[in-house]
């Protein structure tokens, strides 16, 4: 009987406690000043798609993948098309959201992140068109943390959109900045805002890389290695003179 009730006991206190919320990989999507809506989630680390009518635009396979990987991290994210089906200018905002990253690590904690974008759109006159992305890591793992503990900053498409039919940020120059990681898991968002008028169409690729930055250990190992191969280098240089 007192087992029963011990076991009683422990069923009840587990269903007051909840079950733990999983941690989720996610794309996102809003319009103008609307609400957020996930569109695809699954589990961390995975590849997400979605094609779709969402509000005033056609999005045709928006998808993203994430690896956690010691050599460095990522997130990648693409979009064969998105379309404008109404006169008026719009802005869709899209997002990709991953958790639970762990890799790479660093003695000091600090990580180094790339961030860029590109990619072509449709060059009819009479239609405008713009891109921006932005990405956040956020040392508290949280999903879809805007404003996070870090960012690169806004990347706009460059150069200006007309006449020219092809785009990226920072002429071609992929940002970076270093992120000061917790003890724990980080995650890193994406947001991709695109204003296009009706009949707009572009197609885009961004990406996140996160590498360890290098220890002054090892760069003083360097230095002294290079400073090595000098001297070896200025000794058999003036053994052959003589």
């Amino acid at each position: 009987m007192k087992k029963l009730i011990g076991l009683a006991a422990l069923v009840l206190a587990l269903m007051l406690v909840g079950t733990p919320a999983m941690a989720t990989f996610e794309l996102v999507l809003s319009e103008d000043a609307g609400g957020q809506t996930v569109v695809a989630s699954g589990p961390d680390f995975n590849n997400l798609s979605f094609s779709g009518i969402f509000g005033d635009f056609t999005v045709s396979i928006f998808g993203a993948t994430a690896q956690n990987a010691a050599g460095g991290s990522n997130m990648l994210s693409s979009v064969t098309t998105v379309s404008e089906n109404v006169t008026a200018s719009h802005t869709l905002h899209m997002f990709v959201a991953e958790q639970d990253y762990t890799l790479p690590t660093s003695a000091s904690n600090q990580l180094q992140i790339f961030s860029g974008m590109g990619g072509t759109y449709g060059n009819e006159p009479g239609i405008s068109q713009a891109v921006t992305f932005r990405m956040w890591a956020d040392s508290a793992n949280g999903l879809l943390t805007i404003p996070g503990t870090f960012s690169n900053g806004n990347q706009p498409a460059t150069p200006a959109f007309s006449p020219h039919a092809n785009f990226n940020s920072g002429n071609g120059m992929d940002v970076s900045g270093l992120f000061t990681r917790g003890a724990g898991a980080y995650s890193l968002t994406s947001r991709t805002d695109v204003t296009m008028s009706g009949g707009g169409d572009m197609n885009y690729a961004t990406h996140i890389f996160v590498q360890a930055v290098p220890e002054p250990s090892v760069l003083l190992l360097l230095g002294a290695g290079l400073l090595g191969l000098g001297a070896a280098a200025r000794r058999t240089s003036f053994r052959s003179k003589k």
